[in-house]
């Protein structure tokens, strides 16, 4: 539980990143008479970074904020998700140029990286304002209190910069944080049909803002936009943002609640939202320290883009013919096996290569993610091995049987889609051979050691010899057949 807390910690911190350094200072009457025929220009700014929180990225704890930022990017990417800065960008320009003919100018190509003003002046003075709308954090995460569910959380930022004194104008900023309700998204909903919900949930929280910098920062009639809410109606409810009208429609309507009321009720509005916000964090925190314990990080919990020592596992067959052995085996690496170690918890960092393979970093191993298509006698597995090694499998050569050792390192102890292996890998293959083999008997053939990823449990494979008829072990047959999963060592 420890963990996803702090996994929430992360995220939710995002939120406050511009919040408490970006006051909303509308602009100026006298700066808006000196709107008129005057050119304002959008600078372009890279895709920020989007962070995904699921159960099992925040299973790695605050270091996982990154292993969460690289999931995100990759939906962003994959599902074509714009910047909702860009569109709020747009609808604001638009409307100052209806309102106060603001004649709207290309002056650069190239992305904007710096946010000093005296900066962005200089590389932008063929225009008279610069409008910079940045995304500060968009991202979604599951609630508190419910891990299957999960709201998108997105705030921005906004400078009007007048180019030629070198000054902000105008600034603002706008968040929010939908509240949890029965209609929230589960995650394949919220990315299915090419993250249909996400898209979806990030319009109105654009329109959200629109109409915010509309009102509070360009003194523009502001309605609140439908179209985000009608793409999605379940996202209406729940949804903490109030439709508060522009003053001039709250004075039409309401004459005894005058300008500065609805300003005061704006305000104690959003800081009743960050007011909870932050309540949420203080228990968040609070729960993590209760269950903070002193032990030593996995090499799992170490972010990819850091270069750790593997453990080292032994790759060479040999006959073990003491169930001892294994278990002292599973406890050296902390190995999960249902009977052996229950208590084991090796943590893996595994990485889709997209190439039908995967590579975990705390082995240094490189495994089919699938493997055999169907059950094989033992020494079918030489004949398997061989047929990869001769078609170069995703462009290798030196595919092998793995010890038992090597194939413990995939055992979970949490049982997902029917076995205990990572969903990373097909879940078809739920008993495997190893190249280790087991006791040697006169009676009997020589055996082979097994894991059965069903059970979470390594077992015997021991023929029976049809000589005497006889035989013992886990299984007993003169035709065992089990599934191949072949790996090979990472140089």
């Amino acid at each position: 539980m420890k963990v996803k807390f702090l996994g929430i910690i992360v995220v939710a911190s995002l939120i406050f990143v511009g919040c408490v350094s970006t006051k909303n200072v509308p602009v100026a009457e006298s700066d808006i008479d000196d709107f008129r025929n005057r050119t304002v220009t959008v600078p372009k700014r890279g895709v920020p970074d989007f962070a995904a929180m699921t159960a099992d990225k925040a299973a790695f704890g605050l270091i996982g904020a990154a292993m969460m930022i690289s999931e995100g990017n990759r939906i962003i990417r994959e599902n074509i998700v714009e910047d909702p800065a860009n569109y709020i960008s747009e609808q604001l320009v638009s409307a100052l140029s209806d309102k106060y003919q603001l004649t709207p100018v290309d002056t650069d190509t190239s992305e904007l990286e710096s946010e000093d003003v005296e900066d962005i002046s200089r590389v932008f003075k063929g225009a008279d304002y610069v409008l910079d709308v940045r995304t500060i954090n968009w991202s979604f995460g599951y609630f508190p209190t419910d891990f299957n569910n999960y709201r998108v959380m997105y705030s921005s930022k906004l400078r009007l910069i007048d180019t030629k004194k070198s000054i902000a104008i105008a600034e603002g900023f706008c968040a929010r944080v939908p509240e949890q309700d029965e209609h929230a998204p589960s995650y394949d909903e919220l990315l299915s049909n090419n993250a249909e919900r996400l898209k979806g949930e990030l319009k109105i929280s654009a329109d959200y803002c629109i109409d915010n910098f509309k009102k509070n920062i360009f003194g523009l009639q502001a309605q609140l936009l439908a179209s985000g809410k009608m793409d999605n109606p379940q996202a209406d409810k729940g949804d903490f943002v109030s439709t508060i009208e522009s003053p001039n429609q709250f004075n039409t309507s309401h004459p005894l609640i005058s300008e500065l009321e609805v300003e005061k009720m704006r305000i104690a509005d959003e800081e009743a939202q960050i007011e909870r916000l932050r309540l949420e964090l203080e228990q968040l925190k609070a729960e993590s320290a209760q269950n903070e314990k002193t032990e030593k990080l996995k090499l799992a919990s170490i972010p990819k883009s850091v270069t750790v020592s593997r453990i080292s596992l032994r790759k060479k067959p040999m006959e073990i013919t003491n169930q001892a052995n294994i278990t002292d085996m599973l406890t050296e690496y902390d190995f999960f096996e249902r009977s052996k170690n229950p208590r084991g918890s090796f943590e893996n960092v595994f990485i889709d290569n997209d190439d039908g393979t995967i590579t975990d970093r705390a082995t240094g191993l490189m495994w089919q993610k699938s493997g055999s298509s169907r059950s094989l006698e033992n020494r079918g597995a030489k004949e398997y091995i061989n047929k990869l090694n001769k078609e170069q499998f995703a462009g290798h050569s030196d595919w092998r049987m793995p010890t038992v050792e090597e194939l413990a390192s995939l055992i979970k102890k949490a049982k997902i889609n029917g076995v205990h292996i990572d969903p990373v890998f097909d879940n078809k293959q739920i008993r495997c051979w190893t190249l280790d083999q087991c006791d040697t008997n006169r009676s009997y053939q020589l055996g082979a050691w097994l894991v059965h990823f069903r059970f979470g449990e390594i077992s015997k494979a021991m023929w029976i010899d049809p000589k005497t008829g006889s035989g013992i072990g886990y299984l007993e047959s003169t035709n065992i057949t089990n599934y191949i999963k072949a790996v090979r060592s990472v140089r």
